[in-house]
């Protein structure tokens, strides 16, 4: 009887371990994408609040986040974002480099920005 239970507490152990085991290895790409999409947040929120130089250091590192995934579409969307910031700071040639990458990316709406 004795050795029953443990040999059901081994498996029992077992199962857990593994589970545990197989969480942990996705856990980590959720987490990269939940940090790339606060970064995101972030910097939408910064430009809402007039902070374009905080809201450029948000998309900065989202962007620095997506070096592992190149064709993500994100990215064209955050090149957007960031040519607004760097609008908003005055930066009119840099602005204009990050919306022909976002326009090159599919973001048609950042195709027809301009900066003064």
């Amino acid at each position: 009887m004795k050795i029953y239970a443990l040999v059901l507490v081994l498996i029992f152990a077992g199962i857990i371990g593994l589970y545990v085991w197989l969480g942990n290895m996705g856990g980590g790409e959720q987490l990269q994408q939940d940090k790339l999409l606060a970064s995101e947040l972030q910097g939408q929120q910064a430009l809402d609040q007039k902070r374009p130089d905080l809201a450029l250091k948000y998309f900065d590192k989202a962007l620095g986040a997506l070096n592992n995934t190149p064709e993500s579409p994100l990215r064209g969307k955050l090149q957007s974002s960031r040519g607004e910031a760097l609008r908003a700071l005055g930066r009119c040639e840099e602005a204009r480099q990050a919306w022909a990458e976002a326009c090159r990316l599919g973001q048609s709406g950042a195709c027809k920005l301009s900066c003064p």
